[in-house]
C-alpha cells in the first residue's frame, strides 16, 4: 500500500493496518544493492537485524544498523543496500506508515497542551530525512506500537492512537535535541536552550550548576526544567548524563584507556554511579564495551 513492489525471492513483507498508520515488518535473506523503495505516507523505520547501507538524496552512503532509526518523509526515494543478508542471516527492519492527516491533528493538539519557547517556533514534521539512534524512550515506544498492531483486541486502534501520539513527540523532540547540538553556537545568541546546550558539552568535565544555567536562560528553575523536557524529552540532568556517557564512549574506544579513564575524565565523580548511568544509557556496562575496542558496535542515543 504504501511502498513499491517488493523483488521476488528477495524480500518477504508481514504487513498490519489500522485506522490511521500500516505497520510492516521486512525480512531480507539475499545479498542484494540498490534496491529501490518509495513510501508515500511519512514513515519511521527501525532496524531489528543485520546491516543495511542507506543512499538517500542529498547525503553520503550510510549504514543502517540495529538500534537506529530513520525518518522519511512521503514519497522521498531511497535504494538499499543488502550486503549481509543470507537465509541463515536475514536483515529484518520495521516500517510505520502514519497518515498525514493524523500527524497534523496531533501537532495541532501539541500545540494547544505542550507549547515550546517561542524562539523554537510551533511543533512541525519534517520535509527531509532524520537517522538516529534510538533512546530508551523511543525504543519502548515502537516496541509497544508493534504489540498493539499486532494483538487482537476491540479498542487496538484507540490503544494505537496514544502510543504513536508519543512516538511523534518523541522523534520531534529527539530531532530538536539533535537540530541544537549541531548548531548550538549559531543558536546560542537567540534561543535560551542553545546557551543551555553550549555551556553544558563545554563544561561536561566540572560542575554543573542549574542554577547558572536557569539565570543565562533568563528562566526560574521551574520554568527552565519544564521547557526543557517538553523540548528535548529529557531532564537537564539526564541531558548532561547522556552527554557524559557519550563522551566516555568515545574514551573507552581509545587505546590504554581505562574504565576509570572514562570515568573521570568524562565528568563522573564515582565509578558506581559512571557503570549504572553507562549502561542506562547503552545497555552495556563500561567494562564490556571496553573490552569490544576497535569492533562496529551500538552507539549511545
Amino acid at each position: 500500500m504504501t511502498r513499491q513492489e517488493l523483488i521476488p525471492l528477495v524480500e518477504s513483507r508481514h504487513a498490519w493496518t489500522l485506522d490511521r498508520a500500516e505497520l510492516s515488518l521486512y525480512e531480507t535473506s539475499m545479498e542484494a544493492y540498490r534496491v529501490p523503495l518509495t513510501f508515500r505516507d511519512p514513515v519511521v523505520t527501525s532496524m531489528i537485524m543485520g546491516k543495511k547501507v542507506m543512499h538517500l538524496e542529498g547525503r553520503q552512503p550510510f549504514e543502517y544498523l540495529p538500534g537506529e532509526a530513520l525518518l522519511m518523509p512521503s514519497n522521498e526515494p531511497m535504494h538499499i543496500d543488502f550486503p549481509e543478508a543470507t537465509l541463515g542471516g536475514p536483515t529484518k527492519c520495521l516500517a510505520l506508515t502514519i497518515s498525514p492527516e493524523f500527524i497534523r491533528s496531533t501537532l495541532d493538539q501539541f500545540a494547544a497542551s505542550i507549547p515550546r519557547l517561542e524562539e523554537s517556533g510551533p511543533w512541525a514534521w519534517y520535509d527531509r530525512n532524520f537517522h538516529f539512534t534510538q533512546s530508551a524512550d523511543v525504543h519502548y515506544t515502537l516496541n509497544r506500537i508493534v504489540r498493539i498492531f499486532q494483538e487482537n483486541h476491540a479498542a487496538k486502534d484507540h490503544f494505537a492512537e496514544s502510543a504513536l501520539q508519543e512516538l511523534l513527540l518523541r522523534v520531534m523532540q529527539t530531532h530538536a535535541r539533535h537540530l541544537l547540538i549541531r548548531h548550538c553556537q549559531a543558536f546560542s545568541s537567540h534561543h535560551r536552550l542553545a546557551y543551555a546546550v553550549e555551556y553544558i558539552r563545554a563544561h561536561l568535565d566540572r560542575q554543573i550548576r542549574i542554577e547558572k544555567l536557569c539565570d543565562q536562560a533568563c528562566l526560574s528553575r521551574a520554568q527552565f526544567y519544564r521547557a526543557f523536557k517538553q523540548e528535548f524529552g529529557l531532564s537537564p540532568v539526564d541531558f548532561v548524563n547522556q552527554e557524559r556517557v557519550k563522551r566516555a564512549w568515545n574514551i573507552l574506544r581509545q587505546p590504554g584507556k581505562s574504565v576509570t579513564d572514562a570515568c573521570y575524565e568524562s565528568g563522573f565523580n564515582s565509578l558506581s554511579y559512571f557503570n549504572r548511568v553507562f549502561k542506562r544509557w547503552t545497555g552495556l556496562a563500561p567494562s564490556q564495551h571496553l573490552s569490544s575496542r576497535g569492533q562496529a558496535g551500538p552507539r549511545p542515543a
